[in-house]
This record gives C-alpha cells, structure tokens and sequence, in this order.
C-alpha cells in the first residue's frame, strides 16, 4: 500500500475509534507511525468532533430518558404490590423525583435540538465554501458535482427550510 493510501487508511480508521495497535496491524505500519499522524494531522481533533456530534448527544440523552423511564414503571409495578403504607410513601416519592428528572431530560433534549439545528442560511453559506473550494482544486470536479449541489440543496431546502 502506497504511502498516502496508508495514512488515508488509517484516518479514516482512527477516525472509526480504532485503537492504534489494530489500525498498525490493518495499514501495515508501526504504532509510532500511527501516533506520529494522529499528532501531525491533528486527528484527534476530528475524532472527538465526530464522536460528539449532535446525533450522538441526542441518542444519549434519548438512552438515559429511556432508562429513567423503565426505572419509574419498575416503581409503579412496586407499589401496586406493596403493602406497607410506609413503603408505599416511600415509593411513590422515588418516582416522583424520577417523573421530575424525566421531565428535565425532556427539556433539556428539547433545548439541545433547537440550539444544535443548522439554519438553511448557514448550511448553505458551508456549501457554497464547499464548491468553492472543490472549484479551486479541480474545475472538473466542480462541473461534474453542479447537477448533485443542486439536488442536494433541493432536499435540504425542504428539510431544512
């Protein structure tokens, strides 16, 4: 494997969250070398952008409300069997906090989706940098993307607009 295509390769697989001793062993390269690119290219740095997109937060949020949520019908199926008055007040105050972190997990997913949607205005303003800059490197290209820009833009425009 050419040189290129190796660092190529194993972007793309540290990108991935691949360790470095398995992304060596698939590349064909020492661990060093790895480590030297991650360092050089700044991977790093993309890495964690990726593994800290929106979606990711969303799905995480989306776990632990989903969690919460399985805990308080555990609760409920508890009361209805319990027979201490007690334990039942006990009970029923535990789901109470859990109903109460369900509605701030609810809130806070609702606030995160608002302030994590890209506007049309900047979507576009990133693709027009985008064409821009594939324009710079290699007209052709440029030309040959034109007809998928303009779908593109089309369906985002819909989803987005």
């Amino acid at each position: 494997m050419a040189k290129e295509a190796q660092k190529t390769r194993a972007k793309e697989l540290y990108i991935q969250g691949n360790t470095n001793k398995l992304i060596a062993e698939k590349v064909g390269v020492t661990q060093k070398t790895i480590s030297s690119w991650i360092k050089k290219f700044n991977w790093e740095a993309e890495r964690n952008a990726r593994l800290t997109s929106k979606e990711t937060d969303i799905e995480n949020i989306k776990l632990v409300i989903s969690k919460l949520i399985s805990s308080r019908i555990q609760i409920t199926k508890e009361i209805e069997k319990a027979k201490d008055v007690d334990e039942i007040v006990l009970l029923e105050k535990k789901g109470r906090s859990i109903a109460d972190e369900i509605s701030k997990y609810n809130k806070t997913l609702e606030s995160y989706k608002e302030q994590n949607t890209t506007s049309l205005a900047t979507y576009l303003q990133v693709m027009d940098h985008l064409f821009d800059a594939i324009k710079n490197y290699n007209e052709n290209i440029y030309l040959d993307l034109l007809d998928f820009q303009d779908s593109h833009l089309t369906l985002i425009s819909q989803t987005l607009g």
